[in-house]
């Protein structure tokens, strides 16, 4: 049994599934995940949540250690270099993930901070590739750049989408921390063996 299960069962399901479609509550649509699957989670499974406002660090969006890992090494930047452009939203993460610059309120610190974590418990949640993001007037839209995977397929980015865990954080404790332009690849390449039965 997973902490979070009643996200996935009726009455929390529908809500559940529209978010991670991008439906906002006035329905409206921007990113989500294109085909998303429910996938579980096992204690003890890393994922990485990049961020930049410290009262909304437990969003709903994650990502593996190794799709991060796909995604470096689709660019071939390491270091600093991962991080160019993503003060003005045009950086990789903002790129392969469809994140609008917006949505961070053009904030240079978007997508500047990340942690990892560790989970204590079982969790499910929904995984798939990343969908384009239209804006909010609807007639502008943020297209997912494709990536090549390890396996030659050309794709986007896939993402986890873990419904409200602000509501079990005691189930994502943090192992690491920091600035995204200074530790997010070496702590990616920590954990980038972790390979989950989905990925």
């Amino acid at each position: 049994m997973a902490v979070n299960d009643k996200y996935f069962v009726p009455p929390e399901a529908t809500q559940t599934l529209l978010r991670v479609r991008g439906f906002s509550p006035n329905g409206q649509r921007s990113g989500g995940i294109e085909s998303p699957q429910i996938v579980d989670l096992p204690s003890g499974t890393v994922l990485f949540r990049m961020y930049h406002d410290p009262t909304r660090d437990y969003g709903e969006w994650w990502a593996t250690p190794r799709e991060l890992a796909v995604i470096a090494s689709c660019f071939g930047r390491g270091g600093p270099a991962f991080d160019e452009g993503r003060a003005s939203g045009k950086g990789i993460l903002h790129a392969t993930m469809a994140v609008r610059h917006d949505w961070g309120g053009n904030s240079p610190l978007h997508l500047g901070m990340f942690f990892a974590v560790r989970l204590s418990a079982a969790l499910k949640a929904y995984h798939g590739e990343g969908d384009h993001a239209p804006d909010t007037s609807q007639t502008q839209v943020q297209k997912a750049v494709y990536i090549i995977d390890a396996s030659g397929r050309q794709r986007r980015g896939r993402q986890l989408m873990l419904p409200k865990p602000w509501e079990y954080k005691a189930s994502l404790p943090r192992i690491a921390g920091g600035m995204s332009n200074q530790s997010l690849l070496d702590e990616v390449a920590r954990h980038k063996r972790q390979r989950l039965p989905f990925e």
